[in-house]
């Protein structure tokens, strides 16, 4: 799976079409100013990757767990590594972002 930049832009975009203006997620004052120090990814915009390889298997994904472990951040490079027994991370450079399992 090829690696996808996060960009301000689709984090925006997200939120426009989730309805989820969560301050974190689009004001820059009010996320510099929380203990993430900035503008942060909505967590369903980080499994996207994760979902799309689920997608491209056998079976449709019925069950999807996993735990967000660190936010990402505009600028963000995600690569996701999904295993034959459908677990999966989301990485960035060395930053584990989300680690779970799908399960069809």
């Amino acid at each position: 799976m090829a690696d996808h930049r996060l960009t301000r832009d689709a984090i925006r975009d997200y939120a426009a079409l989730s309805h989820d203006f969560n301050p974190l997620h689009v004001d820059e004052e009010i996320a510099a100013a929380s203990p993430f120090g900035g503008i942060v990814a909505h967590g369903f915009l980080l499994l996207t990757g994760a979902l799309d390889a689920a997608g491209a298997t056998s079976g449709y994904p019925k069950t999807v767990a996993c735990k967000f472990r660190h936010p990402g951040r505009p600028g963000d490079t995600l690569r996701v590594v999904v295993d034959g027994d459908g677990t999966f991370r989301v990485l960035c450079d060395d930053r584990l972002l989300v680690e779970g399992r799908i399960e069809t």
